[in-house]
Order: C-alpha cells, then sequence, then structure tokens
C-alpha cells in the first residue's frame, strides 16, 4: 500500500534512511565521516522539518503496517544542468530486503502520475550501478555530474533527468 507519509512517519524515514544509506556506502565499514553524516542529517528532527516543508512530498510504500521504502519528491529545487528543471527526486530508498519486488518502480510511478511538471531530476552516486540501471530501465538519461562533500572527501554523483509528460499526455 503507498501513501503520503505525515510527521508521525518521521521516525520510521530516519531509520530506513540509515539503514539503506550505510548499507549503500559503507561497504568496507563504518567510519567517523559516514557515522557523523547519518546521525546529523538522517534524523527524526531533520524528517519531522522535511515532512512540514510544502515544497516537500514523502511517499511510503507498506506491507502489513511496516514502511518498506519510500520516495521523497522536492519542488522549487534547480538542477545544476537544466535550470528549467525544478522538481527534485531527493531520495528513493527501499529496504534491501525488498530490493527486487517492483516496490521502487511503483514508488518512482506513483510519484510521478502526481508530478505538474514536464521533467524530473535527481543524483545518484556514479559508483552505485544498480541504482543508474534501475533510473536508465526507468526512461531516465545522464546529463551531466556533481559532487557530493562528505567530511573533506568528494565523490561524484550523476545527474539523471526523466521527462514526465509525453505527447501532451501525463505518464502513469
Amino acid at each position: 500500500m503507498m501513501r503520503r507519509a505525515t510527521v508521525d512517519d518521521a521516525a520510521n524515514l530516519a531509520a530506513l534512511s540509515i539503514q539503506v544509506w550505510l548499507h549503500t556506502y559503507a561497504t568496507q565499514g563504518i567510519r567517523h565521516e559516514l557515522s557523523n553524516y547519518v546521525l546529523t542529517e538522517l534524523t527524526e528532527v531533520a524528517f519531522a522539518s522535511a515532512l512540514a516543508d510544502p515544497a516537500e512530498r514523502f511517499t511510503l510504500y507498506e506491507r502489513n503496517g511496516h514502511v518498506l521504502g519510500f520516495i521523497r519528491l522536492k519542488t522549487g529545487s534547480v538542477c545544476p544542468t537544466d535550470p528549467d528543471c525544478t522538481t527534485e527526486i531527493v531520495t528513493l530508498y527501499v529496504q534491501s530486503h525488498f530490493v527486487g519486488q517492483g516496490i521502487g518502480a511503483d514508488l518512482l510511478r506513483h510519484a510521478l502520475s502526481g508530478c505538474e511538471t514536464d521533467s524530473v531530476w535527481l543524483t545518484v552516486y556514479h559508483g552505485n550501478t544498480r541504482a543508474i540501471s534501475f533510473y536508465k530501465r526507468e526512461g531516465f538519461t545522464s546529463i551531466g555530474s556533481t559532487w557530493f562533500e562528505l567530511g573533506t572527501e568528494k565523490h561524484e554523483n550523476i545527474i539523471m533527468q526523466k521527462q514526465t509528460v509525453a505527447l501532451g499526455h501525463r505518464l502513469h
């Protein structure tokens, strides 16, 4: 079941985000920069604030009362390589136990069906080949790159974009 997230979901969003983020990026173990990032950026308070922001929209995927994944869209977020594209997919996370079951695709299609814009953009770590392949299958194309800073390190992220309108009809 998919539904719009509320402020009551902030703790679940934080916990799921920490789990997915560490599983994806802490491939060599935990170190200070990783711990500091998740414990300052992926908090219940940070998610409660984002949920209260009218420019942000979160959709949850639940099964039997458990959150398995979510997508986070933000309007008014200008794409670094296409200033006309201002809707960003900030996050699309699915708990690793449920990857490959179509949850990410369902969340993406649901979120895009409600988009009131011609295109959306996102960034993805250049080494996250599974995510890059997923987005390409879903019709996204690479349009540039940017950098994610973690402490003193810089990590290349690919900027991807998808048109949400085809021949004047909204995609579903």
